[in-house]
């Protein structure tokens, strides 16, 4: 299409040719050759004419001939179209995304005595302690960073003044980052930033942390909203709300004329927010950062990071590496120290290093190689503590932990399979030669000569070719690993078996499938119509095979992202683009993940799916989970849907394929759940150490000796902290435990929120009491059995890095197109964006040979040469 600008007008001429897939110098000369061809024939008629009228009046014959069918042929092949632009105003909205992460409840008590009372001010924190006027008195009298002073006219210090200037600076010292966010947004005694700029604007709310949720665009119910606790995060992502204001901006809906991001500008989650900012300014939304925090960084020792193995085996040397972030800190000797807590309460002789710092802001490495000699769960904790005169403004952050789990010397693995398949030999191989494990197999299919005794090959290692005969022997094993067995290999009777090994004895199951059978053959009911125990092991449901020609990577979910046995690189970020790259796979089985059970891997939907939408993740990570873990009694069962995981050793041999399976079966070996009780009952958590943040699940089994209880029995735990000399204390709490579904001698239940601490259980049922009293009790006397467990406070980045982002939020302004405000310069940014308005271009269109205009043109031409042919006697 050809264009071309009228003058003297904001108009333009658009050209559409009828050859449209042709060059437009095609569509020309076509064009020119058949305006030609019409003006030969307007030609040879204007020389007839001749003959026959006046020279004159054969002229103006010809012109008007000519101009008539220069205008239709143009018409006809150029199709031109007049196009002029105009523009409308449209409703617009401003989003405020405001920061709720943990880093908003940083106090900053680096600021100087004038921006305390300054602050204290503006916001009237301190309205019960001290009037206005001597606040003002004070910031007046304050000189740089000094304190104002307190001498009476007598020269004695006014020492009643000095109290109360003590009290107001401890009030300013106590007011934190979320604090002046609220003041700022919706102050109780005057209109704030939300309804300044909503008089001019429509307004949206983003709440964020690690994620961005919507909140109330209206004063009270935001106030209310922002009075509820914080939901715990593991980071700050400043992506998120840039992310929603993009999905706001969509068509059909006002546009965003710009961003108010009140924050300190930590980003410690995912990549850098300045990634978004190319599309955010190609859609003309400027980001408006408030920083809430001074430019003054806090004298600040925290410990960022501590990272070391999960999962070791014992009486082995872990290596915890650890970071020591040191900020606006003299020079001086900082002690970091590791300790270290058993589950059972023993504790380990102190190890300890010596930071000499120099006095600049940075981060020292700091590594530790404790031995692990007791086999169970070891929660470490390292802690840094400035010598001498050195001052931390903030204590809190001075320690970090981390739970290891310490397998025994070696992990006991049962491999079994209908035969020795691929996935079998690679498997068993990689595992045969690691020095750490003990390993026995299973192969029911077996190109035997029966040759040689059985005990001989069981004595040179040899697969055998059933299931041991012990009723016992499976509890031996730290892990089983169920490959390819069809159902007529594996009996029922060892299908309780391994129900039981899991439920009852704790153990870890991990069902691989396979082509032949598992799992689609044990979804069949037995003849009785029950469920088989394979089916009640299996954590999918409505499994199906699925085999793309095209293959398919592993996708990890949220869960997966966090799981040890799942980290394929030392780093994160690094883990995942490792699971993208390992080569495909081409055939698995996916499912629906049970209720209760965990999803960690799944496959994605094909390319060709509508886009999913917004909050949709989470169900497709169900609905086609690939490998999935679920607890079943007081063990676990991780089912993993592929064959030919061996197709990670392409290129790297053992390095992926013995990873992921050594990760997984130490994972199985010591992640044991500490329980309390006996051959008659056991009950506690499911796991021995568990984060704030996590739920706390609990499980008591019952066994056969015990009668069940009545439907509608009070049942429960006792929960009790343990204080500080390592005696339970006064109970806190009745967890509530329910039979599950199918196992109604399994009792669980869940506790959320948990304050970080340690904390016994307690089995309670009423109508059972004498019973569980006198069976449970150490040597018949009747007790109270205790299973122990510990809560560790939340992992998260946020307290690791306190200062306020300053340049950060600077470059999200200046690349945008926006600017950078303060909460003191705040009323500019009202005044701003009540003058911001959204406009959308509109483009009116004229096609020619569609308009009355050109339609008139070309009857007065005709008109015009049919009267004139007229007057001079032609026909």
């Amino acid at each position: 299409m050809a264009s071309v600008t009228l003058p003297l007008t904001d108009a333009s001429l658009h050209l559409a040719p009828q050859l449209s897939n042709a060059s437009l110098t095609v569509n020309f000369l076509i064009f020119g050759l058949g305006f030609g061809l019409l003006m030969m024939l307007a030609g040879v008629l204007y020389r007839y004419e001749l003959r026959l009228i006046a020279p004159s009046s054969a002229r103006m014959l010809l012109g008007l001939r000519c101009l008539g069918l220069a205008i239709l042929w143009a018409i006809i092949w150029l199709k031109p179209v007049v196009q002029r632009p105009s523009s409308e105003t449209l409703p617009s909205q401003v989003v405020i995304a405001l920061d709720r992460s943990s880093s908003m409840q940083t106090v900053d008590p680096q600021r100087t005595p004038k921006e305390k009372l300054q602050l204290l001010l503006r916001y009237q924190f301190a309205a019960d302690l001290v009037d206005n006027a001597t606040l003002t008195k004070w910031i007046d009298a304050c000189y740089d960073d000094a304190a104002p002073g307190f001498r009476l006219a007598s020269g004695s210090e006014d020492w009643e003044s000095k109290k109360r200037y003590d009290a107001v600076i401890a009030r300013a010292d106590s007011i934190t980052r979320a604090m002046i966010s609220q003041k700022l947004l919706v102050p109780e005694d005057k209109p704030g930033l939300l309804e300044g700029i909503a008089t001019k604007q429509t307004m949206s709310v983003e709440g964020f942390a690690q994620e961005s949720t919507p909140l109330p665009n209206e004063s009270t119910p935001l106030r209310a909203a922002l009075a509820q606790p914080i939901p715990m995060a593991e980071g700050s992502d400043l992506r998120a709300p840039l992310a929603k204001t993009l999905e706001r901006n969509a068509p059909g809906q006002n546009p965003v004329v710009g961003v108010v991001l009140l924050s300190d500008g930590q980003h410690n989650w995912g990549p850098s927010p300045l990634a978004q900012v190319p599309e955010l300014l190609q859609r003309n939304i400027p980001i408006y950062p408030v920083v809430v925090g001074p430019r003054k960084a806090p004298s600040d020792i925290a410990i960022s990071q501590v990272v070391g193995p999960t999962a070791v085996f014992q009486a082995t040397d872990a290596t915890i590496d650890t970071s020591v972030l040191v900020t606006n800190m003299p020079a001086g000797k900082i002690t970091v120290t590791l300790t270290g807590e058993t589950a059972s309460g023993e504790k380990r002789e102190p190890l300890t290093e010596t930071i000499d710092h120099d006095g600049t802001n940075r981060s020292y490495p700091v590594r530790f190689r404790p031995r692990m000699e007791a086999a169970g769960t070891e929660t470490l904790t390292v802690t840094a503590k400035p010598e001498g005169e050195l001052k931390d403004d903030h204590p809190t952050n001075n320690s970090r932990q981390m739970r290891v789990s310490i397998a025994p010397e070696k992990a006991k693995v049962l491999i079994v399979d209908g035969e020795a398949r691929w996935e079998y030999h690679y498997l068993a191989g990689a595992l045969q030669r690691d020095p750490t494990m003990d390993i026995r197999s299973v192969v029911y299919h077996q190109p035997r000569l029966n040759k040689i005794p059985e005990a001989d090959l069981e004595s040179l290692n040899y697969p055998a070719l059933k299931l041991p005969a012990d009723p016992d022997a499976l509890a031996s094993y730290d892990c089983i690993i169920l490959g390819d067995t069809p159902p007529e290999d594996l009996p029922l009777a060892d299908r309780m078996r391994l129900e039981k090994y899991v439920a009852e004895s704790g153990g870890t199951l991990v069902i691989l499938a396979g082509k032949r059978a598992m799992p689609m053959e044990y979804l069949k009911p037995l003849p009785n119509g029950d469920l088989d125990p394979i089916a009640r092991l299996l954590p999918i449901q409505s499994a199906e095979m699925f085999a793309p020609r095209t293959g398919f990577p592993v996708s990890m979910t949220a869960e997966g992202k966090r799981t040890a046995f799942l980290q394929m690189e030392p780093d994160p970020g690094q883990s995942l683009e490792r699971w993208a790259k390992l080569p495909k796979q081409f055939w698995g089985v996916i499912g629906r993940a049970k209720d209760g059970a965990v999803s960690l891997g799944y496959v994605e939907g094909p390319a060709g799916d509508a886009p999913l939408p917004a909050g949709s993740i989470n169900q497709q990570e169900r609905d086609r989970s690939l490998m999935v873990r679920q607890n079943f009694g007081f063990g676990r069962v991780l089912f993993v849907g592929l064959e030919s995981t061996w197709r990670w050793r392409f290129k790297v041999g053992d390095k992926y394929h013995h990873q992921f399976w050594g990760q997984v079966i130490r994972w199985a070996a010591s992640d044991k759940p500490l329980t309390a009780g006996d051959r008659n009952v056991r009950f506690g958590s499911r796991e021995p150490v568990v984060r704030a943040d996590q739920p706390v699940e609990v499980l008591a089994r019952l066994s056969d000796r015990i009668r069940k209880p009545n439907d509608g029995a009070l049942l429960g735990m006792r929960l009790l902290k343990i204080d500080q000399e390592g005696q339970p204390g006064k109970a806190i709490g009745v967890i509530p435990i329910e039979p599950q579904t199918g196992r109604p001698r399994e009792l669980a239940g869940v506790m959320r929120d948990l304050a970080p601490g340690d904390y016994a259980l307690e089995l309670v049922v009423p109508e059972l009491a004498e019973q569980l009293d006198r069976l449970a009790g150490p040597e018949g006397s009747p007790t109270k059995m205790q299973a122990k467990f510990r809560v560790l406070p939340p992992e998260t980045a946020e307290s690791a890095e306190l200062s306020t982002n300053w340049p950060l939020m600077e470059k999200l302004a200046q690349d945008s197109g926006g600017k950078l405000f303060t909460p003191e310069t705040a009323d500019e940014l009202i005044e701003l964006l009540q003058t911001k308005t959204a406009s959308r271009e509109i483009t009116s269109e004229h096609r020619l040979w569609n308009s009355w205009w050109t339609l008139i043109l070309v009857l007065v031409l005709v008109s015009g040469e049919w009267l004139l042919r007229k007057s001079v006697g032609l026909p």
